[in-house]
């Protein structure tokens, strides 16, 4: 024949197959030994048993986050992100791959799955990515090295975070108020660069309170009814538009709008 599989191995052990021809007269064997084939192969090492777990993300920015986790019992891990709500591409045992904390710099596993992290720790932090954009993270434990990497496929960490959009570059201008009654006002301005606005407004010749980044605000028009940002200072609109008529308001009374 030409094929045979070999039991009672080693894990994570080198081996050398060596193979002579020969042949048979009158049940004496005679063997060509002056050239022959000979190859060496790796058993996999022995697959970890429990899988990572708990992704959580942290420090988001434009172009970065940071994840850490919860190991399992692998004495290494690798981590994959794809651009996404999904990331399945699964690793191949024996195959070392080259992680980059540079989205797009390690090795792909399958298509877009680029490998940024492959060590023995619970966090990475990864960059080159793109402005509010979905990816999703995938932590494979394994053990061996050197051609005998045995990856724990069948269940693995996976999660999904989006970066945080660009802020940006341009504010809002012209601020003016028309239509000014006892209880309400017409605000109108010039919108700057960003995608969308809110604005918020507090009694008083001054309003500085300003919003966090990573929170949405529900807005009203009837001053005190949206969501309050610092203390007394009310969402009144949030969308795209460049007017907002504010009604609840007290007669002579001074408002800051921002």
């Amino acid at each position: 024949g030409s094929s045979v599989t070999v039991t009672g191995l080693s894990s994570a052990m080198a081996y050398t197959v060596t193979i002579f021809e020969y042949n048979s007269f009158l049940t004496i064997e005679y063997y060509r030994t002056s050239s022959y084939p000979s190859s060496s192969k790796t058993t996999l090492a022995a697959e970890p048993t429990s899988s990572a777990s708990g992704i959580s993300f942290s420090n988001i920015t434009p172009t970065s986050v940071s994840a850490t986790w919860t190991n399992g019992n692998g004495t290494y891990r690798i981590v994959t992100v794809k651009q996404g709500a999904t990331n399945s591409n699964l690793p191949t045992d024996g195959i070392n791959y080259a992680a980059s904390s540079n989205f797009g710099s390690g090795t792909q596993i399958g298509s877009g799955a680029y490998t940024v992290y492959d060590n023995t720790g619970s966090t990475v932090t990864v960059n080159n990515l793109s402005p509010g954009t979905q990816y999703t993270f995938s932590i494979f434990e394994y053990n061996g090295t050197s051609g005998a990497q045995n990856y724990r496929t069948t269940t693995y960490a996976t999660a999904t975070t989006t970066s945080q959009a660009s802020e940006p570059t341009q504010v809002s201008s012209s601020l003016a108020f028309t239509q000014v009654t006892g209880a309400s006002i017409t605000a109108n301005w010039q919108n700057g660069n960003g995608t969308s606005h809110i604005v918020t407004v507090k009694q008083g010749t001054t309003n500085t309170n300003l919003p966090t980044d990573f929170t949405g605000y529900t807005a009203n028009t009837t001053f005190g009814s949206g969501t309050q940002i610092g203390s007394g200072s009310y969402v009144v609109y949030s969308g795209i538009s460049n007017n907002v008529v504010v009604s609840g308001l007290t007669a002579y009374t001074d408002y800051a709008f921002s």
